[in-house]
């Protein structure tokens, strides 16, 4: 009973695995005769060409735009995120904690066989 079941499951996986193959060779020779077979996907073809192209100096120039911007603001903030006040204060208060709370330890039960036989040990 076990063993077809796995077998059953195995077979499905099978199948799956084939028809997400088949619908990807569908879908990339159907992108392949689009953009290689007509004019329109020519067209798409050469933009998509140009655009990679010029990738590189799209990217400086967004770079250079946007990096003095970021710049500034980095500048701005700064003062904001260099304030430690309140972590000082969050430490002094831990440290209010830890004195007046009791100071008190677990009693700890450890069990040891031996022999066969249990033995209990408590540790203070």
């Amino acid at each position: 009973m076990l063993f077809t079941a796995k077998k059953m499951e195995n077979q499905n996986h099978k199948l799956s695995s084939f028809w997400f193959g088949f619908l990807l060779g569908g879908l990339l020779t159907g992108s392949g005769a689009f953009l290689f077979g007509t004019k329109e996907g020519r067209k798409t073809l050469k933009k998509l060409l140009e655009l990679s192209e010029n990738l590189e100096e799209n990217l400086a120039s967004l770079v250079e735009e946007y990096g003095e911007d970021i710049k500034e603001k980095i500048t701005e903030e700064k003062p904001r995120i260099d304030k430690p006040s309140s972590s000082k204060t969050i430490d002094s208060l831990l440290d209010k904690i830890k004195t007046l709370a009791p100071q008190t330890q677990k009693k700890v039960k450890r069990f040891f066989v031996k022999e066969g036989k249990l033995l209990e040990e408590l540790k203070k």
